[in-house]
């Protein structure tokens, strides 16, 4: 930090340093070029006119960022439900950005005076092109399937805008993830993947705002105290959070070059009592056949035995488990010996 502020020091000083030559060298008049005593002078004198101008000004921006922004978000909304005004004005749109801004100040004053009006219309115009435009984008890249099943299920057009078009377009890459808040449980095991994610666009984990949530992952993004979760089950948190409304965008290790690992490995003694861990093998992948050719089967016999998991959460993680049993335990323990 002092490093920085030492050399921040140093450049500052080599600028007017610089500045102050050339005004000297080349005999510059002050109302061309002004030294930068007299420009801290004037500072000076008129700071309290200056500080009044300012927060003027700071009002103007803000406020017509806040406007630009706020409609911008609601015409892409329009656009996006709406096809016929997303054919004819689009064009427009488009168009509109080869014409700078500050061409029509002039008739923007002609026509609103010289007050804030003209000034707050001006910033509203430069930030709300832009925000449509980009917000149209992002809503244009959510994945087909789920627009495909939201109006499999009827949904009324408010409800794809809620629930999918709105919390599915703020992630869908790495690069997404650049100063947002990540949630971990355990970071010796879920650091190594998050690297690999992250570094695949361009990241590092200095670029995320790392909370351990204490293996409360589901319940903090439901919450809103932060935007991305490491470690999730793949059939486990998903399921929760859908069945909250929310729909995750996953980013899975294997689309990242990291090799899947088995989630349960079994350790016995090598070269003893070989027919008996045969025969518990074979049991083994008797009873995987079994689980993925008669899923709700299974599922029956183990709520029948445990009655206290018979959950519309638990079945739905029982659905998402069962395809990811193995049918061939023996070709699974060859390629991974």
């Amino acid at each position: 930090m002092k490093n920085c502020f030492f050399r921040a020091t140093i450049s500052l000083s080599l600028i007017i340093l610089f500045w102050q030559e050339i005004v000297s060298i080349f005999y510059l008049p002050n109302y061309i070029l002004p030294t930068p005593l007299e420009v801290f002078t004037a500072l000076v004198r008129s700071f309290s006119i200056i500080i009044y101008q300012a927060s003027i000004t700071l009002f103007e921006t803000i406020l017509g960022l806040l406007l630009g922004a706020l409609f911008g978000m609601l015409f892409a909304i329009l656009l996006i439900i709406i096809r016929p005004l997303r054919l004819f004005l689009l064009p427009l749109i488009l168009l509109s950005q080869a014409l700078p801004t500050f061409a029509i100040a002039p008739i923007l004053v002609l026509w609103l005076g010289f007050g804030i009006g003209s000034k707050i219309t001006m910033v509203v115009m430069m930030t709300f092109f832009p925000m449509t435009s980009a917000l149209f984008d992002g809503f244009k890249k959510i994945p087909v399937h789920y627009l495909e099943m939201a109006k499999h299920m009827r949904g009324k057009k408010t409800q794809i805008m809620r629930y999918i078009y709105l919390p599915a377009s703020g992630i869908n890459s790495p690069q997404d993830l650049k100063r947002k808040r990540l949630g971990y449980s355990d970071s010796a095991n879920e650091f190594p993947l998050l690297k690999a994610v992250l570094k695949s666009g361009g990241l590092t984990v200095n670029d995320v705002t790392l909370i351990n949530v204490h293996y409360s992952l589901t319940q903090a993004l439901m919450m809103g105290k932060i935007d991305v979760a490491a470690g999730m089950m793949r059939n486990v948190e998903p399921v929760v959070l859908q069945q909250h409304d929310f729909l995750p965008k996953m980013f899975y290790p294997e689309d990242f070059g990291i090799a899947s690992y088995s989630e349960l490995i079994y350790v016995a003694h090598t070269g003893e009592k070989t027919h008996e861990r045969q025969a518990f093998l074979d049991a083994l992948q008797e009873a995987n056949q079994y689980l993925i050719k008669h899923p709700e089967e299974s599922w029956e016999r183990v709520i029948n035995t445990y009655p206290q998991l018979n959950t519309p959460t638990n079945h739905a993680i029982w659905t998402k488990t069962v395809p990811l049993f193995s049918l061939d335990q023996h070709t699974t323990q060859k390629a991974k010996s």
